[in-house]
């Protein structure tokens, strides 16, 4: 009953742990049907492909980096990366190791196994990226440093190309021998799936699960009142906090400037304009709806809002605090980039809002 309970409790913790087991299970399939042979045989190019077990080889295949898409779904555009230099450095590790004494074949696979290398170089460099603009917008970089801290992460990429390297070799040498069994292939493929795994759950774990952001030290609301700057008041709008001052002359005059530009429609025409800001869809005419999610780490009940017509769920910009669409990298008024989590107005944590569940 214990055990049950730990097992329940880690994947409530940690809900990609299924799909990275059904990612292992399928991929570890998919290799023991590729060395396999039967069913009927089709010669492609002088490649013999045996029709019952090549199938199964693809479907597993296929299954697991469905898997994986589903478990790390903000990390799986970049791992596209990995997939297309996996590939890149098969051929060109084969086409080097297989047809050695053909210059060109040598020279092909050569330039296949350096873009192969260089897309392992710009994977990093996103996930760096993703790093840095996340410091950047802590409000303290020297803790943000730690906490989005990815350790050895930075080795796995360079285990990942060299083991990939060991598996393709072996790979060859089972091609010309026929009474090998590539035990080393299978062994390099089965490191090679738990190394993705490790490459593609630390950053999405690190840097888009979960971790809060950190509000400005107490100093600063300290200076702002030395200052006579007004204290900001929160104001919770759907599932978003933003910032709203406390009015000022420059705002009152700013509104005065938007009622003229109303010409006679006044105080009226304000209001309603506002109002056609706040009910519409921006861009569209068509009003959101309202549905309910609930937070992953403390239950809480929170409203969101869904846009029926372009069937995409609506934020607020933290630069120009107007509702724009969730999931889109740029703010549709102000360009400014967006955040990729949604913050719960009870604790504070931030998560994709795929991790939210209806309530």
């Amino acid at each position: 009953m214990a055990d049950s309970l730990d097992i329940q409790s880690l994947i409530n913790k940690y809900p990609e742990v299924p799909y990275v087991f059904m990612a292992v299970v399928s991929y570890t399939l998919s290799l023991l049907f590729g060395i396999t042979e039967f069913g009927g045989t089709v010669e492609f190019y002088g490649i013999h492909f045996h029709l019952v077990s090549t199938t199964l080889w693809a479907v597993f295949g296929m299954l697991s980096l469905y898997c994986l898409y589903t478990a790390f779904f903000d990390m799986w555009i970049y791992a596209i990366h990995l997939i297309v230099a996996y590939f890149l450095a098969g051929a060109g590790f084969l086409a080097v190791y297989i047809f050695y004494d053909d210059i060109n074949l040598v020279i092909s696979g050569s330039i296949l196994i350096f873009f192969s290398f260089a897309f392992i170089i710009y994977f990093i460099y996103k996930v760096g990226s993703i790093r840095s603009y996340r410091i950047l917008r802590s409000g303290d970089p020297e803790a943000a440093k730690e906490s989005y801290s990815l350790g050895f992460w930075y080795i796995s990429p360079f285990l990942f190309f060299a083991i990939t390297a060991i598996s393709f070799l072996d790979l060859g040498y089972w091609y010309e021998h026929d009474n090998h069994f590539p035990f080393i292939h299978l062994l390099a493929e089965v490191s090679l799936i738990i190394i993705v795994t490790y490459m593609l759950w630390v950053p999405e774990n690190v840097l888009f699960y979960g971790v809060k952001e950190e509000s400005p030290p107490p100093i600063f609301e300290a200076t702002r009142e030395r200052m006579g700057e007004p204290r900001p008041s929160r104001l919770q709008i759907g599932t978003r906090v933003h910032k709203k001052t406390v009015g000022t002359i420059e705002d009152r005059r700013a509104e005065g400037k938007e009622r003229e530009s109303l010409g006679g429609a006044g105080l009226s025409g304000l209001m309603r304009k506002r109002k056609e800001q706040l009910e519409n869809c921006p861009g569209l005419d068509s009003p959101p709806v309202s549905k309910e999610k609930v937070c992953p780490n403390c239950h809480n009940l929170m409203t969101m809002y869904w846009c029926l017509e372009s069937e995409e769920y609506l934020i607020t910009c933290p630069s120009c605090e107007k509702r724009t669409y969730y999931g889109r990298k740029v703010c549709v008024h102000c360009r400014s980039r967006l955040p990729e989590s949604v913050t719960c107005n009870n604790c504070g944590r931030d998560y994709p809002l795929r991790k939210f569940k209806d309530g």
